[in-house]
């Protein structure tokens, strides 16, 4: 099966996927009708047969158990697993979709650029599969020149509109994150073989961090009072699995969680100026009112030199 070929196959399963979900439960005539209203029917009617083909593909590329109600003949999801890349799949298809379909409206869905070093994922994957080291040249912000290191990749992590790759370097002890946009090239290194170890969790990993960073700090039990539109923020984008919510009044929370006080959680909870406060621990709490007097006084200088 050539490019193309599994391209339209995954599309197809795709948007199954999304026409179950959207109308949550619906028999192989509303399938039928939903087909021949698309881009994928060609006027061509959808036959039973190949109906099924694409309903056992959506299992095996999803990961989606797509079951049929006997008594209605409705097929519905019914199982799937916890895997986060199907819903990307499937919120790119939708989108990517919509402004192809409505091409009256498209300059007025506006996207943030797409990250940057995506070109590097073919061979990252490869490696992952195919089990060999990597030789990459890269460059930190800091740094004025690239340098070039032998690598060995564990995983790829999605945060904040940039990709990275945790890996060890130059046969180090600990693992590091590299930023795929700062990767100038990226060789296979199919002469050295690697391989995880085996008890080697890339979500067990980062299990007690905020972001990509894990950092030296042993996680630590963090509370955070939220005012007024704070509590909806952290309502809706909560910043950890183990956050839990303490409410005092109709305009003051407590928020809870456990994970690592690093700086990327330092940055982004400054990033909410007071709606947010860490009440504890102390030494975090300490770190950010440094932080913070820090700003202050950048822009009272600022101000100073009118």
């Amino acid at each position: 099966m050539n490019n193309q070929m599994e391209n339209r196959r995954m599309r197809i399963c795709l948007w199954l996927v999304r026409i179950l979900q959207k109308y949550k439960r619906m028999t192989l005539d509303d399938i039928r009708r939903q087909w021949m209203a698309s881009d994928f029917s060609g006027g061509i009617e959808l036959r039973r047969k190949t109906f099924i083909e694409y309903r056992r593909a959506t299992e095996d590329l999803l990961s989606m158990e797509i079951a049929c109600d006997r008594r209605t003949n409705e097929y519905y999801i019914a199982l799937r697993d916890d895997s986060q890349i199907a819903d990307w799949l499937i919120s790119s298809f939708s989108i990517s979709d919509l402004v192809r379909e409505q091409q009256d409206v498209r300059d007025r869905i506006l996207l943030d650029a797409p990250p940057a070093g995506i070109e590097h994922f073919d061979l990252i994957v490869d490696a992952f599969r195919n089990g060999y080291a990597l030789e990459m040249t890269y460059q930190k912000f800091t740094d004025s020149e690239p340098y070039t290191c032998h690598i060995e990749p564990y995983c790829l992590k999605h945060d904040h509109q940039r990709w990275y790759l945790l890996a060890r370097k130059d046969h180090r002890p600990h693992l590091q994150t590299f930023a795929l946009d700062r990767i100038h090239s990226l060789e296979a290194r199919r002469d050295v073989p690697f391989t995880p170890e085996a008890d080697f969790s890339p979500r067990g990993h980062f299990a007690d961090s905020f972001g990509i960073y894990v950092g030296q700090q042993l996680p630590a039990d963090i509370r955070i009072r939220a005012y007024g539109v704070g509590r909806d923020y952290l309502r809706t984008a909560p910043l950890h699995p183990t956050q839990r919510e303490h409410i005092f009044s109709d305009e003051i929370s407590d928020f809870t969680l456990r994970c690592r006080p690093t700086r990327d959680l330092m940055l982004h909870l400054l990033s909410q100026g007071a709606d947010i406060e860490v009440m504890e621990p102390d030494s975090f709490r300490e770190e950010l009112a440094q932080e913070a007097q820090k700003v202050a006084a950048r822009y009272a200088t600022a101000f100073a030199n009118k």
